[in-house]
């Protein structure tokens, strides 16, 4: 596999745009082609079997994971499924604040660090700040992606 990050948008029709384009080869000529608009690139880790990657965009300070399957041309949002384990965990008695006052996903900050030499789970940062006490809190877990059916 072959992959190709661009800072413009990729489309060649009238003035390119800000956007984040990501073009994915495979051998034999196929391409996926993914155009992410009014966002900044953060960073794309490819799995070991170069099956998947992480791509980290930022959208107005936030960064926003997604995970990429290239044989089934999908992708998922990482977050979503970060914080449905984090929520479902001990740290959620500890203070972890929800966006909109419980409705939503969690205020928390993950961020991909690496795969596992066998690419079933990477290690994941996570951040987030206690309204008990205004103080950062950190740590890391090691998060189980092939339950992610991709």
């Amino acid at each position: 596999m072959d992959n190709t990050n661009c800072r413009k948008e990729l489309e060649g029709r009238g003035a390119w745009r800000d956007a984040v384009s990501v073009i994915d080869r495979a051998a034999g000529g196929l391409e996926r082609r993914a155009i992410y608009g009014n966002c900044t690139y953060q960073g794309l880790w490819w799995l070991p079997d170069s099956g998947k990657y992480v791509l980290a965009l930022g959208y107005d300070g936030v960064t926003r994971l997604s995970q990429v399957n290239l044989q089934q041309s999908n992708s998922r949002n990482l977050n979503a499924y970060l914080d449905m384990v984090v929520g479902n965990c001990e740290l959620t008695r500890h203070g972890i604040p929800w966006k909109d006052g419980g409705w939503g996903m969690l205020d928390l900050k993950c961020q991909f660090i690496q795969w596992s030499p066998n690419g079933d789970t990477m290690l994941v940062r996570y951040a987030f700040i206690r309204e008990k006490d205004g103080e950062e809190h950190t740590g890391f877990f090691w998060f189980d992606c092939g339950k992610l059916s991709l």
